[in-house]
């Protein structure tokens, strides 16, 4: 009888030792999916950081360029009035020779 028990509680040990590799090994492929799950949101989260950067820069970019014209298109602007400016002075400058010349005659 002793010999049984004994056979009985070792059995009972192997089975205990068995369920708790079981739980061990089950615990080890959680931490394993929770490890990949978190890196997947850590690449997902990298990633959508990324495309609102390049966004940023595109409309940086487009900021840049839309400035750019604005100041190309005040520099033409400028530079018109400047010639009508001179093209005015030039004629003011004829008709007061004219008048000068008419005046003398």
């Amino acid at each position: 009888q002793q010999q049984e028990e004994e056979q009985q509680q070792h059995q009972e040990e192997e089975e205990e030792e068995a369920e708790a590799y079981a739980d061990a090994a089950e615990e080890h492929e959680k931490a394993e999916v929770r490890e990949a799950e978190e890196e997947d949101e850590g690449a997902a989260a990298a990633e959508e950081e990324a495309k609102e950067e390049e966004a940023e820069d595109v409309e940086e970019l487009r900021e840049a360029d839309s400035k750019e014209a604005k100041e190309e298109e005040g520099t033409r602007e400028y530079e018109q009035e400047e010639e009508e400016r001179e093209t005015e002075a030039v004629a003011s400058a004829e008709d007061e020779e004219k008048e000068e010349e008419t005046e003398e005659e």
